[in-house]
């Protein structure tokens, strides 16, 4: 594989929520699109064990990553104690030089949450190593990082890329999940995310938008536009 889309997310669901229209914009374009979730997400339930609730979790992200058109790799780290390490990032490093990809979407590092700031930092140095120990034959993959309510402290939106073709299946893809639907926490996951493509869409002239940041150190450099298609 070479030219496609990875959407590294801390736990199941960060990414389908804030980045599966972007999958599903880069899968009908014919490109491969990867979704790699660090953990399941297991400690997030208030009502039901991490065993059961993992069982769950990883059923819902294969639903969801077939819906968006997309291969899916889960690591075996656990829920609420992602570290920066090394280790991980050497984890997240590999499935890179597996996937070639053009473009990789994660977390922005402005989090409350500790596993989305770790999850960053590993993003970070695996493509530091790649870099190190000369995988980027055909160059680093460009960087981006999307939109999530706890990560918002600091976050630009850079870029913002026109989902209206593929929101109903998007929607679709995200209500796979519980979490997204509603029932396991108190915060609205479909009506914030569904109401900030309208406002992202009214801010750029189109019906439905998602917002992306760029590495701070490349803001003034040229990038690929998102979105498919020659990214």
């Amino acid at each position: 594989m070479s030219g496609g889309l990875l959407l590294v997310g801390a736990h199941v669901g960060d990414m389908d929520f804030t980045a599966g229209h972007l999958a599903l914009l880069h899968a009908k374009a014919g490109e491969d699109v990867t979704f790699l979730h660090l953990t399941a997400g297991e400690g997030g339930h208030p009502r039901r064990d991490r065993a059961t609730y993992k069982a769950q979790k990883l059923s819902e992200a294969e639903e969801a990553a077939g819906r968006f058109g997309a291969r899916l790799r889960i690591l075996d780290y656990a829920d609420g104690d992602l570290v920066a390490s090394d280790q991980v990032a050497r984890s997240v490093a590999s499935v890179i030089d597996g996937e070639r990809p053009a473009v990789v979407v994660t977390h922005w590092r402005g989090s409350f949450h500790r596993d989305h700031a770790n999850c960053y930092f590993a993003v970070e140095r695996a493509l530091a190593l790649q870099r190190e120990n000369g995988g980027a034959q055909n160059g680093s993959p460009q960087l981006f990082y999307a939109e999530n309510w706890e990560d918002a402290d600091g976050f630009r939106a850079d870029e913002v890329v026109d989902i209206s073709s593929v929101f109903d299946e998007w929607l679709a893809g995200a209500r796979c999940h519980e979490l997204f639907r509603g029932g396991v926490v108190n915060f609205d996951y479909q009506g914030y995310y569904e109401a900030l493509t309208t406002l992202r869409g009214k801010m750029s002239g189109v019906r439905r938008g998602a917002a992306f940041m760029r590495p701070p150190s490349v803001f003034f450099a040229p990038v690929p536009k998102l979105g498919g298609g020659g990214s």
